[in-house]
């Protein structure tokens, strides 16, 4: 992204619930936002503490997966292979192929694996019910 405007925009995930807390242009006024927030008491609720994360987006561009992982899981729910931008468009989510389930997520690689995991338990209980 040289020499393009980046917006730097501050994310946060609730459960399943990702979303934009703030955006910036220049990486430390993003940065001073996330440390001030994660000191703030005003965002502990109920035992809940909230993860920043800063996303880098070129102004005025189309690529859209940036922040995409994909991940192979075996039979076992193992992790088998971590595939991270820009080499993402092999497999889709719950695509099985060579013992592998996939799963892709733009929340990282735990949220990707889990959705690996989710489709391998719907493929075994399917096989089971033929």
């Amino acid at each position: 992204m040289t020499n393009q405007k980046v917006a730097y925009v501050v994310t946060t995930v609730e459960y399943s619930d990702h979303y934009i807390v703030a955006v910036f242009d220049n990486e430390k006024s993003a940065i001073e936002f996330c440390l001030e927030r994660e000191k703030s008491k005003n965002d502990i609720k109920y035992g809940y503490f909230p993860k920043y994360r800063i996303e880098k987006y070129g102004m005025n561009d189309t690529q859209v997966n940036h922040h995409i992982f994909l991940v192979g899981v075996n039979l076992n729910g193992e992790i088998v292979e971590v595939v991270q931008p820009p080499n993402v468009k092999a497999h889709e989510s719950g695509d099985f192929c060579n013992g592998i389930m996939w799963g892709r997520s733009s929340r990282g690689v735990d949220v990707a694996a889990k959705i690996a995991r989710d489709y391998l338990a719907l493929y075994k209980y399917c096989e089971e019910v033929e």
